[in-house]
């Protein structure tokens, strides 16, 4: 929103200039100072840079115009936004991104989180799916055709990925990526020994205890999916469990990182299910219920006493910090609805101890199965 009026009265106070002043400088009557300064007229668009001058600004500060945006306002209005898909028809709340997006176009941080907001979304969208990923879609191509920060182009073809395979186009995930896994190059242990010859011991601390977080996390998710392509394989599941749950237990993960526990948990119960072995499904789905148990709200990204770098790390680096990327109480519904709706376990619905279970997981989230 422009706000020249307001503008420029601050700055010929600023100053120290009168209207008549300001009037002489650029040629016109004092009563047309007046007027802007009212909001009853507007300068020419010629007379604009003469301001500007006048006042040593730019043109956009003149007009009270800032096109980017602070991440703590990102992170504001996401959270704002996100509350609002819960609250009013998600066409009303569609109709104001992309006035948003209009206006902070060329505030890539900022379409980077819309992408991610949008994705985070798409089940309200309804028959405007397809339309809500190609704009995401259209936003990430944008920032990679704009945008110079590595970082963000990095995330940005990672979401791209994502919404290639929403939209089942795995081949188009394939291009993103390469045919084959990039090997290791190390360069976290080169970086935290680059610091460490500069004795800057904290940055190097840091260096290690991020890069170690990361694909501590990461690999629990890996091993998670893995499960997938060992259902045919007993033997091998189990094994593969047993990894994933002793990372998680290791590490403490079930306090430190509930998505990977609970992506670990739940495929684990899914798997277990399938095979038809229903005592380990349900143990597995007590240790989720554990989790959710435990995990005070709103849910945040955090580190702990060993992880301590971690939390500062999150605020410095991420554009919405510790906040997850939904509102909470979509998110309490979602950890109910994993269970509940999940039609991997309908072999397990007629038991006492799902209706059980069900039932202390909607008492622990507050919401309505």
């Amino acid at each position: 929103m422009f706000d020249l009026s307001n503008r420029l009265v601050t700055l010929r106070k600023k100053e120290r200039k009168t209207q008549q002043d300001v009037a002489h400088y650029v040629g016109v009557s004092t009563a047309a100072v007046s007027k802007w300064e009212t909001n009853q007229s507007y300068p020419d668009l010629s007379v604009l840079p003469k301001l500007a001058t006048y006042f040593n600004c730019s043109i956009d500060d003149l007009l009270g115009y800032e096109p980017q945006m602070s991440k703590e306002h990102i992170q504001q209005l996401y959270m704002r936004l996100a509350n609002d898909f819960q609250q009013k028809p998600f066409d009303e709340v569609y109709a104001e991104i992309q006035n948003i997006i209009k206006e902070y176009y060329a505030c890539f941080p900022l379409l980077m989180q819309i992408s991610v907001l949008l994705l985070n979304y798409t089940q309200l969208a309804g028959e405007r799916t397809k339309e809500i990923l190609s704009l995401a879609e259209s936003l990430c191509i944008r920032i990679q055709q704009q945008s110079s920060d590595l970082r963000l182009l990095q995330l940005c073809r990672s979401l791209q990925a994502q919404i290639a395979l929403i939209k089942n186009e795995p081949q188009q995930v394939i291009a993103l990526f390469g045919e084959e896994v990039e090997a290791y190059a190390g360069n976290d242990l080169v970086l935290a020994s680059a610091y460490l010859q500069l004795q800057q011991g904290d940055k190097a601390e840091e260096t290690y205890q991020i890069s170690l977080f990361q694909k501590i996390v990461s690999n629990v998710f890996i091993l998670a999916n893995y499960l997938q392509m060992q259902l045919q394989d007993e033997e091998r599941f189990q094994e593969t469990v047993e990894r994933g749950f002793g990372l998680i237990r290791l590490f403490q993960l079930d306090t430190l990182h509930i998505n990977s526990c609970i992506s670990m948990y739940i495929g684990a119960a899914q798997g277990y299910t399938i095979q038809g072995r229903m005592d380990a499904a349900f143990e597995a789905l007590q240790r989720y219920l554990h989790v959710i148990e435990q995990t005070p709200f709103p849910i945040t990204l955090h580190g702990d006493d060993y992880f301590n770098k971690v939390d500062e790390w999150l605020l410095r680096e991420l554009d919405l910090g510790q906040t997850m990327p939904r509102d909470e109480a979509s998110l309490r519904q979602s950890l109910l609805d994993i269970v509940e709706k999940n039609p991997m376990f309908e072999p397990l619905k007629q038991d006492a101890r799902y209706q059980v279970l069900v039932s202390n997981l909607t008492h622990m989230l507050g919401v309505n199965a």
